[in-house]
């Protein structure tokens, strides 16, 4: 990886590090806690609305309106 990064960035190489992390453990970085915590609070507004659920799957290109927020575009094909 540092190497692929000094090519692309003219000799600039970025740090990397690599961990094995093991189902059901899963990666967590506290720098990402609250863009998490943002997407949840959108789902679960969302599904409570019944307008969508976490675990259907979109069609392609449709606005799902959340009240109070931008409009999402998704391009998920079916």
């Amino acid at each position: 990886m540092s190497e692929a990064s000094s090519l692309v960035l003219s000799g600039f190489a970025l740090r990397t590090e690599s961990k094995l992390i093991r189902y059901p453990n899963r990666y967590e970085d506290p720098r990402g806690q609250v863009m998490w915590k943002t997407v949840w609070d959108i789902v679960a507004e969302v599904s409570s609305d019944g307008r969508a659920h976490a675990h259907t799957h979109l069609c392609a290109n449709a606005a799902i309106p959340v009240q109070g927020r931008t409009p999402v575009q998704s391009n998920i094909s079916s």
